[in-house]
C-alpha cells in the first residue's frame, strides 16, 4: 500500500540508501524517478571531539548498552547471557532507563552479576556518555536497534544485533556483518553469550571493526550529511 501511494509523489525520501535500493528492485510497475536516502543519523561533531583511540587491549570495560530499558530493547536476555558461563568476566554498562529498569535490576541481582553491571541512568549529556563509552570495548543491543547504533558506531563501537534484519529499525543499514560488528541469531541466549565472548577475546577484529565504524560514522549517518542529502532532493525536484 506504501508503495502504491508513493507513486503520486514527484520524489521520495528514505531513511538510508539500502531502503532505496531495496525500494528500486521492487515490482513496481511505475516506480518514482527521483529516490533519495538520507542515511538517518545523529549530531556527531561533539561526539567527534570527545572520542578516543580505540586500543582493546587498554579499555577497562566489556560492552555498552546505550538506549531506553523498555521491552523492545529485550535487556532479559542479555542480562542472561552475562549469567552464562562463557560471559562470567564480562562487564556491562547501561546507559539509559525506562519502565523496565526496576525488573533489570532486580533481575541481575538475581542473576548473581550485579557486580557487573553499571547502572548509569538517562543522561542526554555527552561529555558523561563519552566517559562511559570510551571504556568499553563493543556495543550490543539484543533487540530491535535504532538510532542507538548510530550512536555507539561513532564513538567506535563495533556492534553486536540480532540477525533479522525486517524487525529493526531503518538505521540498522549502518550495520555491516563482519565489518562493523557482528550478529547473533535472534531471540537465542546461547547464540548471544557465544557471539559475545568470542568477539570480546578478539582484540585485533575488535580494532579493525572500530576503525570501519569511525570511517563510516564520519562520512554519513551524521547530520551534516543528512542535511546536504535532503538539500540535493529537493533540488532536484523539477518545479513546473
Amino acid at each position: 500500500m506504501r508503495l502504491a501511494l508513493m507513486q503520486a509523489a514527484d520524489a521520495v525520501v528514505f531513511y538510508t540508501d539500502q531502503e532505496v535500493a531495496e525500494y528500486k528492485k521492487s515490482a513496481l510497475k511505475k516506480p518514482v524517478r527521483r529516490v533519495a536516502g538520507l542515511n538517518n543519523g545523529i549530531e556527531t561533531n561533539e561526539i567527534q571531539k570527545m572520542r578516543e583511540s580505540f586500543v582493546a587491549r587498554l579499555r577497562p570495560r566489556d560492552f555498552l548498552f546505550l538506549g531506553r530499558l523498555t521491552e523492545k530493547a529485550q535487556l532479559p536476555l542479555l542480562l542472561r547471557a552475562m549469567a552464562s558461563p562463557e560471559c562470567r568476566n564480562l562487564t556491562l554498562d547501561v546507559i539509559g532507563d525506562g519502565p523496565e529498569r526496576r525488573a533489570l535490576v532486580a533481575l541481575a541481582e538475581e542473576l548473581r552479576i550485579s557486580d557487573r553491571v553499571v547502572w548509569h541512568g538517562a543522561t542526554t549529556d555527552e561529555s558523561k556518555i563519552s566517559g562511559v563509552a570510551n571504556c568499553c570495548k563493543a556495543f550490543v543491543y539484543p533487540g530491535s536497534v535504532g538510532l542507538s547504533l548510530i550512536h555507539a558506531m561513532a564513538y567506535g563501537l563495533p556492534a553486536i544485533v540480532h540477525d533479522d534484519r525486517w524487525t529493526h529499525m531503518p538505521e540498522i543499514a549502518a550495520h555491516s556483518e563482519g565489518y562493523t560488528g557482528v550478529s547473533y541469531s535472534k531471540n537465542s541466549l546461547n547464540s548471544l553469550a557465544a557471539t559475545m565472548s568470542g568477539l570480546i577475546a578478539n582484540h585485533a577484529r575488535l580494532e579493525g571493526m572500530s576503525n570501519a565504524c569511525v570511517s563510516l560514522i564520519d562520512s554519513t549517518f551524521n547530520l551534516d550529511d543528512m542535511a546536504q542529502r535532503f538539500v540535493r532532493a529537493i533540488e532536484e525536484i523539477e518545479v513546473p
